[in-house]
């Protein structure tokens, strides 16, 4: 269940209601896009960074780049199914899978 709370969490606020917000700022579905996936890139940061980065042997600085940039990119294909779709199923639904699969991978790490 958390898996879907997370993400449905995070798809109403990245791609519904802050894009919403900044189209009203300016028309512009690129600027929408850009800026929802770097705030979406930015709170991946802030969440790794207070729950795994311990747990983590790679330098931080490299670790929070990366973090960024995956979650950026994510963001930006996340997006780009809403506008596709004209719905937040599309971007719920492979969110999900993509949180569902890393999940699991973890889980079988760990045996």
């Amino acid at each position: 269940m958390l898996p879907l709370k997370t993400v449905l969490f995070e798809e109403l606020t990245f791609r519904g209601i802050l894009p919403a917000l900044l189209l009203k700022v300016r028309h512009s579905q690129v600027f929408a896009m850009l800026i929802s996936s770097v705030a979406y890139g930015a709170w991946h940061m802030v969440h790794f960074q207070n729950t795994l980065a311990g747990n983590v042997s790679a330098p931080r600085f490299v670790v929070l780049l990366v973090t960024f940039a995956t979650t950026f990119l994510a963001g930006l294909v996340f997006y780009g199914l809403r506008q596709r779709s004209d719905s937040l199923i599309a971007p719920i639904a492979v969110h999900w899978a993509i949180n569902a699969g890393a999940i699991i991978f973890a889980a079988l790490s760990w045996r």
